[in-house]
């Protein structure tokens, strides 16, 4: 989650950007509020797909982005859920979700589109606004009563808490990804990311499955840096370190 300009339209793009370069991303769903908004926004944006996919092909008329070696991205709107109906993905990138006219009809589409492959994933990236489908603070995805594919929202929302809630940074002056990093390994990214980090910076990257998840920190969130041994607090767009304000006097 971030404001205007924080970075989320190229976050999302480089997440598929990146995923269709390594092969784990072969079937992928792009939702946006409006089929317009994923077209001019999440596709043909300044930070769209197709300017950080090396390949990627938008066909408008067909309403999805192809790439030489197959992989197959379908666009489709938050405005008609029942269109999501009889897809199948291994992957969805779902944009400006609080401004969705039917943010929980949609996920629960989507979560039953996401059944192939072994490890199905959504990234949400959103402005925060308070909607039932999202915790208030962490933005940490909601199950709905008749859910579907529950198992993917309760996933995502454990991945989601294990790297904030008590969180650890390993080291927060990386701007490249570790070469072998451990599932449950966390970092905060420095500017300017690059490779599987590209587009992230200032977010949380936490290792799970072998790839990264990236997380925007909220305020009043306390973590401790290892590699420093300090405690740092997120308050007002940057973090604030308390270790000398805490140790014995």
């Amino acid at each position: 989650m971030g404001g205007r300009g924080s970075g989320k339209t190229r976050a999302g793009a480089e997440w598929i950007a990146n995923g269709v370069r390594a092969g784990t991303m072969q079937r992928i769903a792009i939702i946006g509020a409006t089929h317009h908004e994923a077209r001019s926004i999440m596709i043909e944006g300044v930070a769209g797909l197709l300017s950080v996919s090396e390949g990627a092909h938008y066909e408008p008329s067909l309403r999805r982005v192809t790439w030489p070696d197959g992989q197959v991205a379908t666009v489709l709107s938050a405005d008609e859920p029942d269109s999501i109906r009889g897809h199948q993905f291994d992957s969805a990138w779902a944009d400006e979700l609080c401004k969705w006219s039917e943010p929980q009809e949609t996920l629960d589409m989507i979560a039953m589109a996401l059944r192939l492959g072994e490890n199905p994933q959504m990234t949400i990236t959103t402005t925060p606004r308070k909607i039932p489908a999202l915790t208030a603070r962490a933005g940490a995805p909601l199950l709905a009563a008749a859910q579907a594919q529950k198992h993917v929202t309760h996933n995502e929302a454990l991945y989601q808490f294990d790297a904030l809630l008590c969180a650890r940074f390993l080291d927060r002056d990386l701007s490249a990804p570790p070469s072998s990093p451990a599932d449950g390994d966390t970092y905060l990214v420095k500017a300017t990311g690059t490779g599987a980090w590209a587009g992230q910076d200032g977010k949380i990257a936490y290792c799970a499955d072998g790839g990264w998840r990236f997380y925007a920190p909220f305020a009043g969130l306390v973590a401790y840096v290892s590699d420093e041994a300090a405690i740092i607090v997120y308050d007002d767009g940057s973090w604030l370190d308390y270790s000398a304000t805490l140790a014995p006097a």
